[in-house]
């Protein structure tokens, strides 16, 4: 049994190469895993705000398009990343010191018990200006309406928003919902790094992650297996946190493209199932055939 058992390590280490590649830096895994982590607890680097330099739309699932908790989910995780890690001290290495971080806010949803900026323009996110150990979230409720605006395609191009959010010192995180992820401009879609489809019944929110790639690339979101199920409580308090009755009167006052050039933004194609690669697996061989 023994030799049986050695032989499948034997035969693991040669074909496979990841045993090969800890044999080989064993040494160096102990070593840095010691000296990370002891700087990670002297750094207090869990009070960092991990949540930046990607773009996250919020959808609703299937046909419930209106009501389906949208707006009420954006608004708790804003809520949950504030009250997380504002205020926290974070370690500077120009300073040698630790500095306090902030979580700063701007937003077209008007939040009644943190402070915001409201969203008026899309400059607002070329002149972002804050130290570098701050964050700063826009929300963008009907994100899909506001990168339709005038104001959006004469300022904002796709490489300069992409660049924005690369650039680690500005810590850019930009969260929106749209009633479908596809009523969202064909440039955005391609940069989005984070899908949820949500559904609300009484108090309890479903809230499914999806791989926005194969969610372009795939006509009938039943085909496709959710990268990720979660479900979410919500209180009289999330309820009061938030309202939009602001948010709808700017809307309507945007100066809008006009539908043919909206429809043609958007850039509604028919999928490329194929490139799908987290389809459910019943319909995996169904699709490939």
């Amino acid at each position: 049994m023994g030799n049986i058992i050695g032989g499948f390590i034997i035969l693991c280490i040669v074909f496979f190469p990841l045993p090969k590649f800890l044999i080989r830096h064993v040494f160096d895994i102990l070593k840095y895993a010691a000296i990370d982590g002891y700087y990670y607890f002297k750094h207090k680097e869990y009070n960092r705000c991990p949540y930046y330099g990607k773009i996250s739309i919020t959808s609703a699932y299937k046909n419930k398009v209106f009501g389906s908790g949208k707006t009420l989910d954006i608004s708790k995780t804003v809520h949950d990343i504030y009250k997380k890690y504002d205020g926290l001290p974070v370690w500077d290495d120009e300073k040698q010191d630790f500095v306090i971080q902030h979580v700063h806010i701007v937003s077209n949803i008007t939040f009644k018990d943190i402070p915001y900026i409201p969203f008026v323009t899309s400059r607002q996110l070329m002149n972002v200006e804050q130290p570098k150990q701050d964050v700063t979230i826009f929300v963008m409720d009907e994100i899909g309406a506001i990168w339709n605006s005038r104001d959006f395609k004469t300022n904002i191009s796709t490489e300069l928003l992409r660049n924005l959010l690369q650039v680690r010192k500005n810590k850019i995180y930009i969260i929106g919902t749209s009633q479908r992820f596809r009523f969202c401009d064909a440039l955005l879609r391609q940069i989005t790094g984070s899908l949820y489809c949500v559904n609300k019944f009484w108090r309890i929110i479903k809230k499914r992650e999806y791989d926005p790639f194969d969610f372009e690339n795939c006509t009938n979101q039943e085909l496709l297996k959710p990268l990720k199920v979660s479900y979410e409580w919500v209180s009289n308090q999330d309820y009061a946190a938030y309202d939009t009755d602001e948010r709808v009167e700017r809307l309507s006052n945007e100066d809008m493209l006009p539908d043919e050039q909206i429809l043609a933004n958007q850039g509604i194609n028919s999928g490329d199932l194929d490139a799908a690669s987290h389809l459910k697996k019943r319909y995996r061989r169904r699709g490939r055939h």
